[in-house]
């Protein structure tokens, strides 16, 4: 699913939800940043290192007795972000565009092979 739907599932849930925060692949491209907060209506940040292996080090580091510098570390990773506010440019073009993605996505003529 994409970052929408799995939003609103979790907004469904009762998750609070004041930003995304995003590492890695589309979060070395500024605009990317701006149409995601554009279109999800909500401040996107781009962590300045990749959230898989920092947040296995804050697992182990915690595990170990090391909380503290963990929550330090993790701070200081958000600190060093990128944050991108919804301006609403191209807000309703893209939410348009992933409408009718959804809408060919889901319909009978888009057969999507399982594999078995």
């Amino acid at each position: 699913p994409g970052a929408a739907e799995t939003l609103s599932v979790l907004q469904a849930a009762g998750s609070p939800l004041d930003e995304l925060r995003v590492a890695g692949g589309g979060a070395r491209f500024a605009t990317l940043g701006q149409i995601k907060a554009d279109v999800l209506a909500r401040p996107v940040r781009h962590l300045a290192a990749d959230s898989a292996p920092v947040g296995v080090a804050l697992l182990a580091a915690t595990g170990a007795g090391y909380a503290e510098e963990a929550t330090a570390a993790l701070a200081a990773n958000v600190e060093r972000s990128s944050t991108f506010a919804p301006e609403g440019r191209a807000a309703e073009a893209v939410r348009e565009r992933y409408r009718w993605f959804l809408d060919v996505r889901d319909s009978d003529a888009v057969r999507l092979r399982t594999c078995e």
